[in-house]
């Protein structure tokens, strides 16, 4: 098995654990259209590009599970329309389709708030759900 799927294995059981012994069901209510919970698990190198991908088949919200030293990171991914009326925004989103998730977190950290993402099939509102708290082996 190569090493990169054994991480994400890793990264789904430590989900799956957390959504096994932790009540969540409030922080993580969003569904897709048939009503699933999707999570996708994900190594810190990987690019917007390849989450997209797993964002458009799941057709609807998913949470993002990547490793956190010993813990989870994860970051909800949620389709939004801008109302019609507003206003273009000043600065463009330094989130791209190459951008590593890695660094989309280390933004989401630093903003303390969402970030729309504009170059995704539709815009998608990024958001940290639970930063660092999910243990590993817990």
């Amino acid at each position: 098995m190569d090493a990169r799927v054994a991480a994400r294995l890793k990264i789904a059981r430590q989900a799956l654990l957390l959504l096994r012994t932790r009540d969540f069901r409030n922080e993580f209510s969003a569904t897709n259209a048939a009503g699933d919970h999707v999570f996708i698990p994900a190594l810190l190198d990987d690019t917007m590009d390849q989450l997209l991908d797993q964002f458009r088949a799941a057709a609807g919200p998913v949470y993002v599970a990547a490793p956190d030293g010993e813990d989870l990171t994860i970051m909800s991914v949620t389709p939004t329309h801008l109302p019609k009326h507003a206003a273009p925004a000043d600065e463009p989103c330094p989130v791209y389709r190459t951008t590593e998730l890695g660094m989309v977190i280390s933004l989401l950290k630093e903003s303390k708030g969402p970030v729309t993402f504009y170059e995704a099939p539709v815009k998608v509102l990024l958001e940290l759900v639970d930063e660092g708290a999910a243990a590993v082996g817990a």
